[in-house]
């Protein structure tokens, strides 16, 4: 979230999160889902909560393409009907 997005906590929230321990924090991290846990690591490193988007180069993406393709060959077929 930036600037006027980001959504505001309210005295009634404070409360809520300060009454939370470092240990039960850790604890509700480690429950997140990857997506949100990544979020949380940007944070962590930059102060930041924008997720990082992370590409394939095109030697990666060309080393596992035909094996993808192949794999589900049937799929996609059928898809493109």
């Amino acid at each position: 979230f930036r600037g006027s997005d980001r959504p505001r906590c309210g005295k009634r929230d404070a409360r809520l999160f300060s009454r939370m321990s470092a240990a039960e924090l850790i604890e509700q991290i480690k429950a997140l889902p990857p997506a949100e846990l990544e979020i949380v690591r940007n944070f962590m490193l930059n102060g930041d909560t924008a997720s990082a988007v992370r590409y394939a180069s095109d030697t990666a993406f060309e080393e596992v393409a035909d094996s993808v393709f192949e794999k589900h060959e049937e799929l996609l077929r059928e898809l493109a009907e």
